[in-house]
């Protein structure tokens, strides 16, 4: 890791790195681009100009990489570029409502406005840390319902309606590759702590997200165009504020993992690409 020269975004994760991406990386320094993901779990590049084939194959390094569910592999405010719209988007995992959410993103800044619009991420490996000790013991062996979001501004709940709606209940307390816990619990796809009462699943989800979104514990990205960022999906978890207004904003998506979304719950998706060959909003809950 010590060939490639960084800078820490936070005190715990988070790193700038100065690295060329445009050429293969020979194995040595291949070697210190995948430790220091491990470590730092989010890695930020200023590239400049970088080939869609250079970005995929930095990409490659941490993982399988599986085919974008959308119909093109970008995040756009423009609707013919891309998807996810203008509107905020709360902290999220993606596919934690799947049974093998996805390892790792990556986005690139390909067409934007410098400084106009950002992204966020906090650490729930810091945010299990914060816990007090008797949360912790209280959570110990527990599980949450994560469900797919309809609403991205918000906390959504699950219906079970007659489609296959996409839900996964998960461990409240995972673990790294390296033994760390952390809290899987997110303010947009956890619906409620399973077995407990509303009542209490509520107060447990409120005092894990008091924890998790601390403000003193985020860090933001002001995008500018050819940065890259690629992340670790489960232990971090990312959310963007309102992006209307500011002109164009595009980045190049690739993503990583054990499965695609297709293969976890093929009916659903069926289902909504037979929604938008008929020109309609498909809905994901009842």
């Amino acid at each position: 890791m010590g060939l490639i020269p960084w800078r820490p975004l936070s005190p715990t994760f988070g790193a700038e790195a100065q690295i060329d991406l445009s050429s293969p990386l020979g194995p040595e320094m291949l070697d210190a681009w995948r430790e220091l993901f491990e470590r730092r779990h989010l890695i930020l590049v200023r590239c400049g100009a970088l080939s869609a084939g250079d970005h995929q194959r930095a990409v490659g390094a941490f993982g399988r990489l599986i085919a974008s569910e959308k119909a093109s592999a970008f995040v756009s405010t423009d609707p013919e570029k891309g998807s996810l719209g203008t509107t905020e988007v709360a902290f999220h995992s993606d596919f934690s409502f799947t049974p093998h959410p996805l390892d790792g993103i990556s986005l690139y800044g390909l067409s934007l406005v410098d400084d106009a619009s950002s992204t966020r991420w906090i650490s729930a490996i810091d945010g299990y840390a914060h816990l007090p000790e008797a949360l912790r013991e209280r959570i110990a062996g527990l599980q949450v319902l994560n469900v797919i979001s309809n609403d991205r501004c918000e906390r959504n709940r699950f219906q079970q309606g007659p489609s296959p709606l996409p839900a996964t209940a998960h461990p409240l307390v995972r673990y790294t590759n390296a033994g760390q816990p952390f809290v899987y619990a997110n303010e947009a796809q956890s619906d409620h702590v399973v077995g407990l009462s509303p009542a209490e699943s509520d107060a447990v989800l409120d005092a894990l997200f008091a924890a998790l979104y601390d403000p003193a514990r985020i860090v933001e990205h002001r995008w500018r165009k050819g940065d890259l960022v690629v992340w670790n999906n489960q232990v971090l978890q990312h959310a963007r504020g309102d992006v209307s207004g500011i002109g164009e904003r595009t980045l190049r998506r690739f993503e990583f993992g054990e499965s695609a979304l297709s293969d976890q719950f093929p009916e659903f998706m069926a289902m909504i690409r037979s929604s938008y060959g008929r020109g309609e909003r498909p809905v994901m809950q009842p």
